[in-house]
C-alpha cells in the first residue's frame, strides 16, 4: 500500500548558537512557531528557565502540556517568539512533543486511506437495554457489557484518527458491528462494503477473522489486521495478513533469550497439563539450541503436596498454559511452598480476573506482552490526557491498542515488529518485552 510507504518529513531543523548557556541549541520550526529545545538541569524550577528565556511559565505550560513538577534531564520545547498563547479548544490537540514525533511520519497530501473496522458493538441488544428503562436519562450511561472492549478500542481509534487529520492526512473511517456473529460477517463480506478497504481491522474473534481473511488475505494492496486473536489459522495462505498477538513461539522464545540473559545458572523446570504437553516439548527444544537442560513436568495434581517435591531453590519455573483454571491453582500452590523461584507465563495471563496480584509479586512472575501498556510513559500520559479529554472517561488497555494500530499502519511512528510467520503466510508480530508484577503494578524489564 503506497500510501502509506510513501511518508516525508515534513520538520525543518534548524542549528544554530544562541540562548546563553544552552547545550542544546536545535530549533524547530514547528506550525510556523519557532521552538528551542531545553534540557531541564539539576536545580532548576519553571521560574528559572521562564527566566532564562525571558518567557512566563504559563507559556512553557501552555506549549509542553507537563505538571509544574520537572525530573533531570527533562525536554522541553521553548517557544522563542510565541505570537499567541494557544486557544483553549486546541487543548484537545496532541502535546508539542507527540506532535513533533507524529508529523516525522505523516506525509500531507490529498489521498484516501479507507479503515474499516470490524467490531462486536451489539448494536441491536444495547437498544433493547436502553428501551427496558421507563426514563432514558437512567439508559444514558448503560452499555450491554459485552459492547465495552469494542468500544474501547474504536475511542482509541478515533483520537488516533483525529490527530492524523489534523496534520494532513485524509483518513475515511468505516464501522462495521459484526455482533460477533459469523452470519453477519459473512454478509458484511457478501455485501462487498470491504472492498474499498485498504485496513481493514477485525473481527476480533479468530472465528470470524478467518472469513474476512480468506475473502481478503490475498490482496497484497490491503492490510488485514488481528489485533487480539492469538490463534495463527486466519494467517496460513493469506500474505496480507497481520496478526498483533505474539503468538506462542515468539512468546516462549522471548521467554528462553530472558532467561538465557538474566538467569543462566538456574535450572529450568515446565510444569504443564498432559494437552498443552507440546508446548513443553517446544520450549525444551529451544533452550536444546543453547545446550540448557530442561525438565518437564506433567502436572495431574495442582496440590502443594504434589509440587513441592518438585520446587528446589533458585530456579526458573516456566507455566506455558492458556487455562485459567489450571494456571490459577498451580500459583496458588506455588505461592504456599517455601522455595525461591522466578515464575514465566504467557500474555493472556493479564485477562485472568481471579489471580491474587500479590502472590504474583511473591512468585516473581514474568510474561511477555506485545500490548504493554506503562501508565507512565509519556506516550501512554499524552494518550491518556486526550482520552479523558474527548470521553470524559478513564482509558484503557484495548483503547491503547486501537490508537497504536492506526499510528503504526498509517504513519512511520512504527509500534510493533512484524516478520513473516512462514513462507507462505501473514505476518506476526515479534515485539513482546518481557514485564514484571512488581509493587502491584506490570513492571517493564527487558524492551
Amino acid at each position: 500500500m503506497g500510501i502509506i510507504r510513501n511518508i516525508l518529513v515534513v520538520l525543518s531543523f534548524l542549528f544554530v548558537c544562541s540562548l546563553s548557556a544552552q547545550t542544546v541549541n536545535d530549533t524547530i520550526v514547528f506550525e510556523r512557531d519557532t521552538y528551542v529545545k531545553h534540557i531541564v538541569k539539576g536545580g532548576e524550577s519553571l521560574r528559572s528557565i521562564a527566566q532564562l528565556h525571558k518567557i512566563s511559565i504559563s507559556t512553557i505550560l501552555d506549549h509542553n502540556e507537563i505538571q509544574r513538577k520537572l525530573f533531570y534531564n527533562q525536554l522541553l520545547y521553548i517557544p522563542i517568539y510565541p505570537k499567541q498563547k494557544r486557544k483553549k479548544e486546541d487543548k484537545s490537540q496532541l502535546s508539542i512533543h507527540q506532535q513533533i514525533e507524529l508529523k516525522r511520519g505523516v506525509k500531507e497530501d490529498s489521498s484516501v486511506i479507507n479503515i474499516a473496522l470490524l467490531l462486536p458493538f451489539y448494536v441491536t441488544l444495547n437498544d433493547i437495554l436502553i428501551a427496558s428503562f421507563e426514563d432514558p436519562e437512567d439508559a444514558k450511561n448503560i452499555i450491554y457489557k459485552k459492547s465495552a472492549l469494542a468500544l474501547s478500542f474504536l475511542q482509541g481509534v478515533e483520537i488516533a484518527v483525529d490527530s492524523l487529520r489534523s496534520l494532513g492526512k485524509n483518513i475515511h473511517l468505516h464501522i462495521f458491528d459484526t455482533a460477533n456473529d459469523t452470519l453477519k460477517v459473512q454478509q458484511i463480506i457478501v455485501s462487498r462494503a470491504l472492498d474499498s478497504a485498504d485496513i481493514i481491522i477485525g473481527p476480533l474473534y479468530s472465528r470470524n477473522m478467518i472469513l474476512v481473511s480468506n475473502a481478503y488475505g490475498q490482496d497484497t494492496a490491503k492490510i488485514i489486521i488481528s489485533p487480539l486473536s492469538k490463534n495463527t489459522k486466519f494467517l496460513k495462505g493469506n500474505l496480507a495478513t497481520f496478526q498483533i498477538n505474539s503468538p506462542f513461539r515468539v512468546q516462549s522464545t522471548r521467554i528462553r533469550d530472558f532467561i538465557m540473559e538474566t538467569y543462566r545458572d538456574k535450572k529450568i523446570h515446565v510444569l504443564v497439563q498432559k494437552e498443552a504437553r507440546s508446548y513443553a516439548l517446544y520450549i525444551r527444544e529451544l533452550f536444546k539450541r543453547n545446550s540448557k537442560p530442561v525438565a518437564i513436568h506433567t502436572i495431574t495434581s495442582t496440590h502443594i503436596d504434589a509440587l513441592r517435591m518438585l520446587m528446589e531453590d533458585e530456579q526458573c519455573v516456566i507455566i506455558p498454559s492458556y487455562n485459567q483454571v489450571f494456571v490459577s491453582k498451580i500459583l496458588s500452590s506455588l505461592g504456599g511452598i517455601d522455595s525461591s523461584f522466578v515464575v514465566f507465563g504467557l500474555n493472556n495471563w493479564k485477562k485472568f480476573d481471579n489471580l491474587d496480584t500479590e502472590n504474583l509479586m511473591q512468585l516473581r512472575v514474568h510474561i511477555p506482552d506485545p500490548y504493554y501498556f506503562d501508565i507512565e510513559g509519556e506516550k501512554e500520559l499524552s494518550f491518556i490526557k486526550l482520552y479523558e479529554q474527548k470521553y470524559k472517561a478513564s482509558a484503557n488497555q484495548y483503547s491503547f491498542i486501537g490508537y497504536n494500530l492506526i499510528l503504526h499502519f498509517c504513519t512511520q511512528n512504527k509500534v510493533f515488529k512484524f516478520s513473516p510467520y512462514n513462507d507462505s503466510s501473514g505476518m506476526i508480530n515479534t515485539h513482546c518485552p518481557i514485564i514484571l508484577y512488581k509493587d502491584f503494578s506490570l513492571l517493564l524489564i527487558d524492551y
